[in-house]
């Protein structure tokens, strides 16, 4: 269902958006290191920057690499676009995709993914439309399936609203999200920060890992596109394949 020819143009695609949004990040990094120093006092908001040189696809250690800095609320905007400052250790392993000199803001668009992803035997990758939520890549979720109650029309429920059903795809088996949107690597806080910001689409592209059998049943829950698929984020099943 993948086709390397389709991933190649995935990965330039990745790359190219990383090295633009890198160019806005280097602009608004300038234009705060030559403007939080002449602000001194009064509120703060909290910010991540980088505590040394960081070159291209370096692999982050948190403990290593950034530092939470504070500085005039009047930077919030800039702020909330950086890595989140309450849960820095959950950037550990990521790879950042540009360089980012010592004292610089580290932006969540720093660490965008640009990679392909092949999956390995007997799993495919699975790309469907669904309310993906705070859903990130590496969850495991179960799909959810919601359609028109058809035997309930006859006898329609009160305003005349058609009811509707909900039932699990393949069973209720738990799948691992490959890629939400365009992003194979994402963090809670950047999908919750777009939320926020109302930026985000509440029906995305999701890609799953499955099998042939599990694509074959999710397919046929979700029919001809009537029915909406919402994604449940659940703990890893125990027999998860590298666990």
């Amino acid at each position: 269902m993948a086709t390397s020819g389709t991933g190649s143009a995935a990965s330039k695609m990745f790359l190219l958006a990383a090295v633009a949004m890198g160019v806005l990040a280097t602009v608004l990094a300038f234009s705060f290191i030559n403007s939080a120093g002449s602000s001194q006092g009064g509120p703060q908001v909290r910010i991540v920057t980088a505590k040394r040189d960081l070159p291209p696809d370096a692999t982050l250690d948190p403990d290593r690499d950034l530092r939470v800095e504070s500085i005039p609320a009047k930077f919030d905007a800039l702020a909330r676009l950086t890595l989140d400052p309450s849960s820095v250790a959950s950037y550990r392993g990521q790879r950042v995709n540009r360089q980012i000199p010592a004292g610089q803001p580290v932006f969540l668009a720093d660490i965008a993914a640009y990679a392909n992803f092949t999956p390995k035997a007997p799993f495919v990758a699975l790309p469907i439309q669904a309310e993906a939520g705070i859903a990130i890549p590496g969850d495991w979720v179960q799909v959810m399936v919601t359609r028109p109650d058809l035997s309930a029309a006859v006898n329609p429920a009160a305003g005349g609203r058609m009811p509707f059903v909900a039932t699990f795809a393949a069973e209720g088996k738990p799948f691992r999200v490959i890629a939400v949107g365009g992003a194979l690597f994402r963090t809670r806080s950047a999908v919750m920060a777009a939320d926020a910001g109302g930026s985000s689409s509440s029906n995305k592209t999701v890609t799953l890992e499955a099998t042939d059998q599990d694509a074959l049943e999710i397919q046929g829950a979700l029919g001809n596109g009537s029915q909406k698929a919402t994604l449940v984020i659940v703990a890893p099943p125990a027999t998860a394949p590298g666990q």
